[in-house]
């Protein structure tokens, strides 16, 4: 069993359960700290560290973000950084209003196409409740709350999300994999390369960039990847990281993972059996907690 989940995703991106919900889960299972990454925002965080002390475990600030490498659109998972230094304020800017503008347009493109009805824009701002990171969570979501549609229709709406057409304006850019990097660790903090499955070539660059972590426990990575990732970290002074990745029902389909098929919990991709969850140990936790390498 590991101590800490430190890859998860709440409301306030793709994910479905809210921090208090996510907690509550984890508690369950036996975890002792979380880290928060939802997509490119940390407007969680707050209630996210809220929840940790209602629930008495610990936690750390988290984000998943985006890099291109090549043609390689690279997720990093980064930890502990300054949230209001002026360059991370402007990437959380940029890719909240790029989401907002893509997923409307992407509602609207939905609309057109009679893919969707029964709702309107403002319905699925309304229930939101609050700014958050957009994507086609939000409107599925409004989409089983206010129609017919249910959770067995997520397959066919998200492949249609997917294909809707958008306006170049409303087409996101990535950072180059090098510029996040330095934005992460010149806010003081860590950054290391997410799910590394079939890509652990690139680790020795990035890490000449400047990354200092590397997740090497996830659902999405084999053996390979982690024996890899285990024999570059060796002698580094090098964060590990690693979580269960908890998604919404459209992004990770879930219901494909499930190994136990009486344990249908979309809360995390590993199911509630398994005696084993990703994650790290309480000694690699604290090593990130304390920064023990700086």
């Amino acid at each position: 069993m590991k101590f800490a989940n430190l890859h998860l995703h709440t409301i306030y991106s793709d994910g479905a359960q809210t921090p208090d919900q996510i907690f509550e889960k984890a508690k369950e299972q036996g975890f002792g700290a979380l880290a928060i990454t939802d997509h490119n925002t940390v407007t969680g965080w707050r209630a996210f560290s809220e929840a940790a002390k209602n629930h008495g475990m610990d936690c750390i600030l988290g984000m998943e973000a985006n890099g291109i490498m090549g043609n390689s659109n690279l997720h990093f998972v980064c930890f502990d950084f300054d949230e209001t230094d002026n360059k991370v304020a402007e990437y959380l800017k940029y890719h909240h209003e790029i989401m907002y503008v893509n997923s409307k347009a992407k509602f609207d493109s939905l609309v057109k196409h009679n893919y969707i009805n029964g709702i309107t824009w403002q319905d699925v701002l309304d229930d939101c409740k609050e700014p958050m990171w957009m994507c086609n969570e939000q409107i599925f979501a409004s989409l089983v709350k206010r129609t017919e549609m249910t959770q067995a229709d997520y397959r066919q709406y998200f492949l249609a999300f997917r294909a809707a057409p958008v306006e170049q304006s409303a087409r996101i850019v990535y950072s180059d994999a090098e510029d996040i990097i330095k934005i992460i660790r010149n806010a003081g903090g860590v950054i290391g390369l997410a799910h590394p499955h079939c890509i652990t070539k690139y680790l020795p660059e990035l890490y000449e960039m400047g990354m200092n972590a590397v997740e090497y426990d996830h659902p999405d990575i084999d053996q390979k990847d982690i024996e890899e990732i285990l024999a570059f970290a060796k002698g580094k002074k090098i964060y590990m990281a690693g979580g269960t990745d908890h998604t919404g029902m459209l992004s990770n389909f879930p219901l494909e993972r499930e190994t136990d098929p009486e344990d249908r919990d979309p809360c995390f991709l590993v199911p509630l059996s398994t005696d084993v969850r990703n994650g790290v140990t309480k000694e690699e936790y604290l090593a990130l907690k304390n920064r023990i390498y700086g």
